[in-house]
């Protein structure tokens, strides 16, 4: 079920991965990338699916249930090759260590592709990160297939078919969610001013049959979102940018997630409403890794209902989560939760930017069942191949709780 694939997630790239500057060009192999320190505290963590009896084997090291904080040192390394203006190699290896309430390291492939343009379009064939819209959709790596983008700066669409390629196995969870972990999703980006971005996008699984309304499993994900990001420039300095987005989703397992809250009836699984998510931005300034001294606040309100991201793929510079421990996504979450999250960071040596962000934050939805995040959680024991009624029973000793405060803090080198 949700989050029971289990392995270690990247969040300490919420400040960084995404703000990087574009792998350089030019012929010739190209290595790029950061180093990262980070340091997390969370009020009251959440629960892990080793914890909830939802996984059996673990990446990681066992949880300590007292333990509030985390630290995580990060490689992330870019691997180009600009072959002649009209062909591509891209790859990104990801190593990191983490310490604290769990412990671990791993060395991971995230991305790793061909690509060749011809005319507008843009192919590409291999392994990716995805990252489609403004954030809240679809930000994953480990996506095997293929990768289609038109169009230029004024208007640009891409469309990704892909496989989720689990770095783990199928030994590494005990709960179907009857997903098929293959994936179309895509975007549409329109910038008739300058400054403004407007943007639709897609996600979903590629599974063509939904069981029953009242039988356990479905989709996780049929997403769409829209949103818009307004960015104002001048001489080269970023002074506000205001961003937006809302979403919605319309799998039936989500929508399961989302609704049913009697723990012993599985066999009469509730699907709720539409999970939902949205989030505003405001950003003042930003910190540039070239110019020491140069800074950014922001504050952003944001709301995810349960079951919307439920493995965890939302872009994490939008979605920061230091309580994402076992999502196989990029430390994003977009999943039960409400509040604000206030923002800084400072560039303090050439190369060098320390971040901050402190997250005022509550769960969405207490009563789930089926929700890994909620007090209300079942730990579903085993689930019949033909989608019948799953054994069932009740987390005790590791339950969460409605506050989700949390404040992370990293260093990170540009190179």
């Amino acid at each position: 079920m949700k989050r029971s694939l289990l392995f270690l997630s990247a969040v300490t790239l919420a400040s960084a991965a995404f703000a990087q500057e574009a792998a350089p060009q030019g012929a010739g192999l190209k290595f790029s990338g950061f180093l990262q320190f980070r340091t997390e505290w969370t009020a009251n963590p959440r629960v892990t699916a080793q914890e909830a009896g939802d996984a059996q084997n673990a990446d990681l090291g066992p949880a300590d249930p007292d333990g509030k904080s985390a630290t995580r040192t990060c490689l992330w390394l870019n691997v180009d090759n600009q072959f002649d203006g009209q062909t591509r190699f891209h790859a990104l290896v990801n190593a990191e260590t983490l310490g604290g309430r769990t412990t671990g390291d791993y060395l991971k492939l995230w991305a790793a592709f061909a690509e060749a343009k011809a005319g507008p379009a843009t192919f590409a064939v291999g392994r990716f990160l995805t990252d489609v819209g403004l954030g809240t959709l679809g930000s994953a790596p480990y996506m095997d297939g293929a990768h289609v983008t038109v169009g230029g700066e004024a208007v640009e669409a891409q469309v990704y078919l892909t496989k989720f390629g689990n770095p783990g196995g199928a030994t590494d969870y005990n709960t179907a969610d009857k997903s098929s972990y293959t994936y179309v999703m895509g975007d549409l980006k329109v910038r008739p001013v300058r400054g403004l971005t407007l943007s639709v996008a897609y996600f979903g699984d590629a599974t063509t049959k939904d069981p029953s309304a009242r039988m356990i499993g479905g989709t996780l994900y049929r997403s769409w979102a829209a949103g818009a990001e307004y960015r104002y420039e001048r001489q080269g300095t970023a002074w506000f940018t205001l961003s937006g987005e809302y979403a919605d989703n319309a799998g039936a397992m989500a929508r399961k997630i989302n609704g049913t809250t009697a723990p012993y009836a599985f066999a009469d699984c509730t699907e709720g409403a539409n999970p939902r998510a949205m989030y505003a931005k405001v950003k003042l300034l930003g910190a540039k890794a070239a110019r020491p001294g140069s800074f950014g606040l922001s504050a952003q309100v944001r709301k995810a209902d349960a079951g919307f991201d439920a493995m965890g793929f939302a872009n994490p510079h939008t979605w920061n989560a230091p309580f994402n421990w076992t999502t196989p996504g990029t430390g994003g979450i977009a999943d039960n939760e409400k509040g604000v999250e206030l923002a800084g960071e400072v560039t303090v040596l050439p190369r060098c930017v320390f971040s901050v962000a402190w997250g005022l934050m509550k769960l969405a939805n207490t009563s789930s069942t089926l929700d890994l995040a909620s007090p209300a959680l079942a730990v579903v024991n085993s689930v019949t191949p033909t989608g019948g009624a799953p054994i069932v029973s009740m987390v005790t000793g590791a339950q969460n709780k409605a506050g989700q405060n949390y404040v992370t803090a990293a260093v990170h080198y540009n190179f």
